[in-house]
């Protein structure tokens, strides 16, 4: 045989070494991955990797893995939204062809391994929504091909490296919102990231002024830098951002005006610099600033002046409109309400003047309109009803008068309806004829001179959670109809001239029973003339707050209140209950504030009111309790205000009282009580108030008061105390 030509075999070679080489590389990618699985301590609920990620098939078919062409490495490891808890292995850093990695929207946490950066094909990182925590490693600053960042809504904390501001290729974006990252920005960070278009730091903790050279970022446009420390003014270059669509600075310390250079902002849809600190007036050139712009955020500043009466001609497509706690003045402009494609406008607490435009029914895509606690006058105009998308209406403490138009009750879409504190008066309008407000969840008319009943819209408005109707001359019988409102979570009819049925039970507690998510009653100063119902107890699961005070209640308070075992305040002072306390009363575990001033209960303080071991206050002045104070008063450590005043209590003050180290007030003034004031009086370190007057007290005063640093007031007259009373008094 003849000699073979040993170049022949020179291609093989070659080509048997790529193989071995591709070999080695898919099986290091290989390995990688299954560190990562290794260091997922939780699959569930799909257990996805487990089952897909074996090594007995080829990692190209592995879910969230991509190769490339030729199936010689991995380039993608995308795996978010999988539920996995575990942490992030450094062996992640041999994948070296890797382009995309995304982990997004898991429970990883630990730290983020540094080994990353040896990725230096990398161009997506995507870590966002995971419990990561420690400082973003320097490293990342190698990812020379990187286009985008992305690592919020995790645990970091630290600086951002400088080498971060370095990667020039980072075009889509750089996000780190919700962290808690510190530090400033450098001067320069521009000038290594010239391609930057989305810029996103807000909920973190940085500080510093917003570098003037932002505006160097030539392709910005989206930055948003809310929730920090930032302080300083505005830089003026902003206005040098012409590609910019989105800025949100808000939530800050930000001093100074408004520069007028925002208006140059010629693409701007949505401007946001909400709670600084910024004085002065709104330039005019924001007014013009882009026909693209749909909200205007300035709320809670300082900003003065008024709205210029072409506010609308320059923000043609302007849908939001947020101007709510500063201090503008002057009238509401009357063609403010020519921008039609208006949803919100926020004008609240401001310095308002003048009347509601009757213009604003032209803004029928409005749906949310904010004008309370301004300087306005007049009433309401008609044209409202005309607002057929308005959801929340508030207007409150805006001194207007008059009637509430009856057009109102056309707006079906209604949710809100607040009215609160003006002088409104009349009659409210009745659902007959109108549409009535069927989506009505919350109604606050408190603090007006209405009249007349209760409107049948008020209870076939079955979506309603909140009735606030306290404070305005209502008048005849609570309807028992309230019971339709079976969501009903606050009832507030405080100082009317309510009454009860012509029984002397009040039946409306009855129908009350069906709001099965009631929470809080408040029917105090009205004139119910009637005795608590038995069915008061059917509200077991619900009912926390009672207050009914000044009701003209009489009778015995029934023994199933002791039902309402989540009530947490009972409000009964000041009316007509007599009898003995009973003693269903202890089952209220969780009773915080005990009111039953000025009534004619009699007998003892029953044994089972120290079990309540949340009570922090009690008012059962002027009654006719008698007997002693229960000593296992001083078992509750929770209480901070008692008050026991005119009664016909006697013995002595049990010696647990002196126990309650964290008392504020307590009054036993005019009962009978007797015996000495021990030393342990001054064990009441936080207390303000002691009142022991007009009882039968005798002995020393004790030296002990005078270590009462917090105490403001001592009254210890008419007893048979001797002694001096301490100079520091």
């Amino acid at each position: 045989m003849g000699r073979s030509d040993p170049d022949l075999f020179v291609p093989y070679l070659i080509l048997f070494s790529v193989i071995v080489a591709a070999a080695a590389n898919i099986s290091r990618d290989q390995d990688a991955l299954l560190s990562v699985k290794a260091h997922i301590i939780n699959d569930n609920p799909r257990n996805i990797l487990a089952q897909n990620w074996t090594s007995n098939t080829s990692v190209c078919s592995w879910m969230g893995i991509t190769c490339d062409i030729y199936g010689n490495r991995v380039t993608s490891l995308t795996i978010p939204d999988l539920g996995l808890t575990g942490t992030i292995p450094s062996y992640l850093g041999n994948l070296s062809s890797l382009q995309t990695l995304v982990l997004s929207h898991n429970w990883f946490s630990g730290t983020i391994p540094r080994e990353i950066g040896n990725l230096t094909k990398l161009k997506e990182l995507r870590l966002r929504y995971n419990k990561l925590q420690g400082e973003i490693p320097e490293e990342l600053g190698n990812l020379a091909e990187l286009e985008v960042l992305v690592l919020n809504n995790n645990l970091l904390t630290g600086t951002i490296p400088a080498s971060i501001f370095n990667l020039s290729s980072i075009s889509t974006g750089l996000d780190f919102s919700n962290n808690s990252l510190t530090g400033s920005f450098p001067d320069d960070m521009c000038e290594g990231l010239p391609r930057l278009k989305g810029l996103y730091v807000s909920y973190n903790q940085f500080k510093g002024p917003i570098p003037n050279n932002l505006w160097h970022c030539k392709g910005l446009s989206s930055a948003s830098l809310s929730f920090n420390q930032f302080t300083g003014r505005l830089p003026r270059d902003l206005g040098n951002l012409t590609r910019l669509k989105s800025l949100y600075l808000g939530f800050n310390n930000l001093i100074g005006e408004i520069p007028e250079e925002l208006g140059n902002l010629a693409e701007l849809e949505m401007l946001v610099l909400t709670s600084n600190l910024l004085t002065g007036a709104i330039p005019a050139s924001i007014f013009n600033l882009s026909s693209m712009l749909t909200a205007l955020d300035f709320t809670n500043n300082s900003l003065t002046g008024s709205f210029p009466d072409d506010t609308c001609h320059g923000l043609p497509r302007l849908k939001g409109l947020y101007m709510s706690y500063n201090q503008f003045k002057g009238p509401i402009p009357n063609n403010l309400w020519h921008c039609k494609d208006l949803s919100t406008v926020s004008l609240s607490f401001n310095q308002f003047t003048g009347r509601i435009p009757r213009d604003l029914g032209n803004s029928t895509k409005l749906k949310s309109l904010h004008l309370g606690l301004n300087n306005l006058i007049g009433e309401i105009p008609q044209e409202i009803g005309n607002l057929r998308n308005l959801e929340i209406l508030g207007i409150d403490q805006s001194n207007l008068v008059g009637f509430v138009p009856d057009t109102i009750l056309n707006i079906s879409t209604l949710k809100i309806l607040s009215l609160f504190n003006n002088t409104f008066s009349g009659n409210l309008p009745s659902s007959k004829n109108l549409i009535g407000l069927p989506n009505l969840e919350l109604l606050n008319l408190g603090l007006n001179n209405f009249s007349g009943s209760i409107p049948s819209f008020c209870f076939n408005a079955s979506k309603l959670y909140a009735l606030e109707l306290g404070y305005n001359s209502f008048s005849g019988l609570i309807p028992e109809a309230l019971g339709n409102l079976r969501n009903l979570k606050r009832l507030g009819l405080r100082r009317n001239y309510l009454t009860s049925s012509t029984s002397e039970l009040m039946s409306f507690f009855s129908a009350l029973v069906n709001c099965k998510s009631l929470k809080v009653i408040v029917l105090s100063e009205n004139p119910l003339d009637g005795v608590l119902p038995s069915s008061i107890g059917n509200h077991s699961v619900s009912v926390e707050e009672i207050y009914m005070y000044k009701c003209n209640i009489h009778g015995r308070i029934p023994k199933e209140i002791g039902s309402l075992i989540n009530l947490t305040t009972l409000g009964l002072g000041d009316n007509n209950l007599s009898g003995s306390l009973p003693m269903t009363l202890g089952r209220l575990k969780k009773l915080q504030g005990l009111y039953l001033q000025n009534n004619k209960f009699e007998g003892p303080i029953p044994q089972e009111f120290c079990h309540f071991s949340r009570l922090y206050e009690v008012d059962m002045n002027g009654n006719k309790l008698s007997g002693s104070i229960p000593s296992c008063l001083g078992d509750l450590n929770s209480l901070r205000i008692l008050s026991l005043s005119s009664n016909e209590l006697t013995s002595i003050i049990p010696s647990t009282f002196w126990n309650l180290e964290d008392i504020l007030s307590f009054d036993f003034s005019s009962n009978s009580l007797n015996g000495s004031l021990p030393l342990e009086i001054g064990n009441l370190k936080a207390v303000v108030n002691i009142d022991l007057s007009w009882n039968r007290l005798s002995g020393n005063i004790p030296s002990t008061i005078v270590g009462l640093k917090n105490l403001q007031r001592l009254s210890l007259k008419h007893n048979k105390l001797q002694g001096p009373i301490p100079e520091s008094f």
